[in-house]
């Protein structure tokens, strides 16, 4: 399982944060936030994209 770190924390390409996991949201909200963070992944390197960033 890979890990994206920085100073402040460890997530995993799950959502989940450290050693143990959790996802820090309502349950009822976790489909909601897999379709923006799969959303999000598919367009954060495209050159539109990061202009407006």
């Amino acid at each position: 399982m890979s890990q994206i770190s920085n100073s402040k924390y460890q997530v995993n390409e799950h959502g989940y944060y450290g050693q143990f996991g959790g996802a820090y949201i309502p349950e009822m909200l976790h489909p909601n936030i897999e379709e923006l963070q799969q959303r999000y992944l598919e367009i954060i390197y495209e050159e539109e994209f990061q202009k407006n960033f």
